[in-house]
């Protein structure tokens, strides 16, 4: 059988063939009328306790939205992909060839002390902190040095980015790290590193010893002098004057007075020797400071507090003993100060930024030492003196002849302890200036690594996939809110505060319109079932009359009513279909599928006068409902269906039906249905989903409540799968006939 015209548009394709026509039925006896519906509510309440308080509606059903994000799946998808796509070439662009190789240097304490003999001190070499030493790997000297015997096109503060210097805490261990592009480079710029490194600190130690070890040559020199002179007084004195015996106290006071003296004497040989080192270092400091390599913060204030500290500290030991309150305060401020330098708090500093060597900070740390050595020696010395002059003093109470070659004694035996004292610091500073033993060495060279860095590739299409699935939830998101038409069933009442009868999924082309209930119950019968049951449970009585209606056309009015016919006739009610669209009369164009002959006549007749109420009705299927078709409209104005001959022709006919069906126009753009909904005794509005928008069906339904016809409820049509009720059974079979 040919398919209907193209202009009808309601999306009825039937099968091939139609159902066996079976004998006409006996009328059955109408039914007692059932009580009126109840009054549609027009706002949704809340139950609670005794009370009914208005809920605010949201702009959006929540599990509607969730299900929509979830349809729009492949939308997600194509955003994603396209999010994707613009990272690869950043991902492309971000591939990291870079190797990383590392050396490994320890720091030998073992070797920072020894025994130089049986009657000789313990020699301390110079160690350095570790802080000094990750300051001195990346002096400008070596990274030009390496640049220069590598041939490497690099300046050496771009250098000094690729390099990092590490201490893992709480050990002596310094590792150095190279990233550089060429696995067999990056070896050589490590391990030559970390030799001119090892240069470069033992020729700082050998350099500090050779200017002490000149210092401290001259000193002894003049010892000597002055040990000689004194003893050859002494011999002369004896000669011109014999023997004199010292008396107990005397030798007692010379014992004592030659030890503090000797005391004194040390001191302040530490100390000139320190303040010598002191001019030294700052002489070093100002050769240094043209060189410019690269920008370090120096924190000046805190440092400057920092000396000034141990200088307090090293003049309170001269006065009061370690376990002094004044003594235990300086020691504790002392190391929080050092503490915060550690930790560079800047809230605590006044940093300025500077263009410098970083081994001027190396520097300045080792004059600090050594002005703090030099103060803190003058201040013992000074002590040692004081008691000295006490003892002195006690001398010169003895005898003339007795005191004077106490003296002489006492200042021969001071030179000659002094003497001793300056042979021993120069035979320690002559070990360390001699000694090939290094306190740093080599533990473990830099190797070809087998790997590659990883590069940040992977992360940033990780991120990017992260990103458009983000964007693509968002698009649908976005997508979903701003859809505001009719989706699932739940919709209807909170956004047109309309009864929500039934809901109609989108189905088959073959099973749209149910020219049968004979045979096995399938998907569509049981929706048109349950349809037909919410709505024939508000009629009030034989002869009710129901304008199904939509907002627009191509919504599925004329199916509904169609199949609502049928299974009212099922029900055994006598049920009357007539077309009431003076506009595009469907169920004339239907006529040959249901059983009418072509070109009938039908209501257009009646309003047009040319027949009697009921007019031409047809009934094709004895057990099925009567049809009456439109028929020709031709003379006919829109104003006809308000008219009186339509009255009278529904006066006629409800005696004679149970249900009289009227499939009309729909409520915007025109006013047809608007003059043929006072004549009904209630409209069934018809929605499709994803059709019109909310505010459109709520106008449609506002103008039929203002003509004063009940509205039965509101039927959503052609709903997709996934918005189905979840606990319908039609639901649970349009999902498994959709997949």
């Amino acid at each position: 059988m040919a398919e209907p015209p193209e202009d009808l548009r309601v999306r009825d394709l039937l099968g091939s063939s139609l159902p066996a026509r079976g004998e006409p039925s006996p009328r059955p006896v109408p039914a007692p009328a059932e009580p009126p519906p109840p009054t549609v509510p027009q706002f949704v309440v809340e139950t609670g306790g005794d009370k009914e308080t208005a809920s605010p509606a949201l702009p959006f059903d929540p599990l509607v939205l969730m299900i929509g994000i979830r349809r729009r799946k492949p939308q997600i998808a194509l955003v994603a992909l396209a999010v994707l796509a613009l990272a690869l070439p950043l991902a492309l662009a971000a591939r990291s060839k870079k190797w990383e190789v590392w050396v490994t240097i320890l720091r030998k304490r073992e070797q920072s002390e020894f025994v130089v003999g049986s009657t000789t001190p313990i020699v301390r070499l110079q160690v350095y902190s570790m802080q000094t030493v990750l300051r001195l790997v990346k002096v400008h000297e070596n990274l030009k040095a390496v640049i220069d015997r590598l041939k490497l096109k690099i300046r050496p503060d771009d250098l000094s980015k690729q390099i990092t210097v590490t201490n893992p805490k709480e050990t002596d261990l310094v590792e150095i790290l190279v990233d550089w592009n060429d696995a067999r480079e990056a070896v050589e710029i490590a391990n030559n590193l970390a030799r001119n490194f090892l240069v470069s600190i033992d020729r700082l130690k050998k350099l500090e010893a050779i200017q002490t070890y000149d210092y401290l040559e001259a000193q002894q020199k003049a010892i000597e002098v002055r040990v000689k002179v004194t003893d050859d007084a002494l011999v002369k004195f004896k000669s011109e004057h014999g023997v004199v015996k010292l008396s107990d106290q005397a030798g007692e006071l010379i014992k004592e007075l030659s030890g503090f003296h000797t005391l004194a004497e040390r001191e302040r040989l530490d100390a000139e020797m320190a303040a010598t080192q002191e001019r030294v270092t700052r002489e070093q400091l100002r050769q240094q400071a043209s060189t410019v390599v690269a920008s370090i913060f120096v924190k000046k204030p805190l440092h400057t507090r920092l000396v000034d500290l141990q200088t307090q500290l090293a003049a309170a030991l001269a006065i009061y003993t370690d376990e002094s309150a004044r003594v235990k305060e300086l020691r504790d401020e002392i190391v929080r100060t050092e503490e915060l330098v550690r930790q560079g708090l800047e809230e605590q500093l006044q940093e300025q930024t500077l263009s410098r060597n970083p081994v001027l900070t190396t520097l300045e740390q080792a004059l600090v030492e050594r002005a703090v050595e030099a103060v803190s020696r003058d201040a013992r010395a000074k002590g040692y003196e004081a008691v000295r002059d006490r003892y002195q003093k006690r001398l010169s109470e003895l005898p003339e002849l007795e005191s004077r070659l106490a003296d002489m004694q006492q200042r021969l035996d001071t030179l000659r302890q002094v003497n001793a004292t300056l042979a021993s610091r120069l035979e320690e500073v002559r070990i360390i200036r001699d000694s090939t033993a290094a306190s740093f060495s080599i533990m473990q060279e830099a190797q070809i690594p087998d790997h590659p860095l990883p590069s940040k590739a992977k992360l940033i299409l990780i991120a990017g996939l992260v990103l458009g699935v983000a964007a693509g939830g968002g698009v649908a998101l976005a997508k979903e809110i701003s859809d505001t038409t009719l989706k699932a069933l739940r919709e209807v009442e909170p956004s047109l505060a309309a009864k929500p009868l039934a809901e109609v999924p989108i189905l088959p082309p073959e099973r749209t319109l149910l020219l049968s209930l004979a045979g096995p119950a399938d998907l569509s019968s049981e929706v048109f079932r349950e349809m037909a049951a919410a709505v024939l449970q508000q009629r009030t009585g034989p002869g009710w009359t129901l304008l199904v209606t939509s907002g627009t056309r191509f919504e599925g009015r004329t199916t509904i009513a169609l199949n609502l016919a049928l299974v009212a006739a099922a029900r055994g009610l006598s049920v009357l279909l007539v077309d009431a669209d003076i506009r595009k009369p469907n169920l004339s164009l239907l006529g040959p599928l249901l059983g009418l002959p072509v070109g009938a006549r039908g209501l257009g007749a009646v309003l047009r006068g040319e027949a009697a109420p009921p007019g031409p009705v047809v009934r094709p299927d004895g057990d099925g409902p009567s049809l009456l078709p439109f028929g020709d409209p031709s003379g006919l104005l829109p104003e006809a269906l308000g008219g009186e001959r339509m009255r009278a022709f529904l006066e006629a006919v409800r005696p004679m039906f149970d249900l009289v069906l009227l499939d009309g126009p729909p409520v915007l753009g025109s006013s047809d249905a608007l003059l043929l909904a006072p004549l009904a005794d209630a409209a069934l509005y018809v929605a499709e989903a994803h059709g019109l928008p909310k505010a459109a069906h709520r106008e449609a339904l506002a103008k039929l409540t203002a003509t004063g016809v009940t509205v039965a409820g509101a039927v959503l049509n052609k709903v997709q799968a996934d918005y189905t009720q979840q606990w319908g059974a039609h639901g649970v079979r349009a999902r498994e006939l959709a997949s």
